[in-house]
């Protein structure tokens, strides 16, 4: 898996990491997602999903906090690059 980490504080981290499976992207979460580490996941997703992505796959087993606003945002926002795509978006239990 592919890793990148963000957050400007000690208390407010949050890693990615990205593994690509078939047609899929899974994308592990750990830490904090929040106002301050969204735009980070934002930036990953938006340089990681690609034509031939045709699903994304969340684990969020490892995240301390997530705010719902920010979830939300990320997601279902019609200026969203992710929704106009128009992808499947599943949860996965680790």
């Amino acid at each position: 898996m592919e890793a990148a980490f963000c957050g400007r504080k000690e208390g407010n981290r949050m890693e990615i990491l990205k593994k690509q499976n078939g047609q899929a992207l899974e994308i592990a979460l750990a830490g904090r997602l929040d106002t301050t580490t969204a735009p980070q996941l934002e930036a990953e997703l938006k340089n990681s999903v690609t034509e031939e992505i045709h699903a994304l796959v969340f684990d969020f087993a490892k995240l301390e906090y997530i705010s719902s606003c920010t979830a939300h945002a990320l997601m279902f926002h019609p200026c969203s690059d992710i929704a106009q795509q128009d992808l499947p978006v599943y949860g996965q239990r680790s």
